[in-house]
């Protein structure tokens, strides 16, 4: 029973355990607490704003560009302790759980029910941990959408590859509204009736060499009346050369017109040719919001 003991672990919990286990403990104890040699010494407590919290040095200068950091270095230590030796900050003390929290694990852990968004960019703000400040507005953005964030957003996709096929996936609408890739598609095909497809239906353009696709085709995608494929058989003037400059040289001019549509980009890749002159294949998925409403291209 002399080896029974209590152990103060920081944050200002205690726990009832023997010499054993702490010996057995100790190496998980340190790598999970952030404790090395000597560092016991350098834990103590804050009272904040009338809230006492038990941390340590290294915890409090996690982000070294913060005014807390600067505080618990010897730059700027608080002169200011209570009646029990615990230094004095005067802020809000319920609200430091949060921001100490986050000095402990790195990332942002707030109720489901957290309310004091303001209050918390407020506090981050003053002690000038950019981190916490960005994780703040990151979390109230994702739990401000909506339930099925999914449900406002539209995407589109577009799909490039030399020899292969060039494709647009989206409304038709935003199709016609993409000046550069409708003249594109237009450029290779003078006879795709792009009106013949109902304004927000899911349409899938597809843009390639002979013989891959011998003639223009409407139908429905795996029986889905919301889903449109247009397959565009190319006239056989058209090289792969030709295709492939063709859409090149517009490329810049498409992702200038996304981005004035309020599309951003999702995904972007690319696999280029072995001297890197130029890309021979290219998937890009945009998205945007969009007002709520039965849109068949929002997923």
């Amino acid at each position: 029973m002399d080896n029974v003991f209590n152990l103060n672990v920081a944050g200002g919990c205690e726990y009832t355990t023997t010499r054993r286990v702490r010996a057995l403990k100790i190496l998980e104890l340190s790598a999970a607490k952030g404790f090395v040699k000597g560092e016991m010494d350098n834990v103590f407590n804050l009272n904040v704003g009338g809230c006492v919290y038990t941390t340590t040095r290294s915890t409090m200068t996690r982000y070294p560009d913060s005014m807390l950091a600067a505080m618990f270095s010897s730059e700027l230590e608080p002169s200011v302790r209570d009646a029990n030796g615990a230094y004095v900050m005067d802020r809000d003390g319920p609200i430091f759980r949060h921001v100490l929290n986050f000095l402990r694990q790195g990332k942002l852990i707030l109720p489901e029910d957290f309310k004091e968004w303001e209050l918390l960019a407020s506090e981050a703000d003053y002690y000038q941990m950019e981190a916490l400040v960005e994780a703040v507005k990151e979390e109230k953005s994702r739990r401000d959408a909506p339930e099925d964030g999914k449900e406002n957003l539209e995407f589109i996709d577009i799909h490039a590859s030399l020899g292969v096929r060039y494709s647009y996936t989206g409304s038709r609408n935003t199709l016609l509204s993409i000046r550069p890739l409708i003249e594109f598609f237009r450029a290779y095909n003078y006879t795709t009736n792009f009106t013949k497809v109902e304004p927000d239906v899911k349409m899938t353009c597809t843009l390639a060499p002979p013989p891959a696709i011998q003639n223009i085709t409407t139908t429905n995608d795996l029986g889905d009346a919301s889903h449109v494929r247009i397959d565009v058989h190319v006239p056989g003037t058209a090289s792969v050369t030709d295709l492939h400059e063709g859409f090149s040289n517009r490329k810049q001019a498409i992702l200038h017109s996304l981005k004035i549509l309020g599309f951003q980009m999702k995904t972007e890749l690319y696999t280029f040719f072995p001297d890197n002159s130029d890309f021979k294949e290219l998937r890009w998925t945009f998205s945007r919001r969009v007002e709520p409403g039965p849109k068949a291209n929002i997923r």
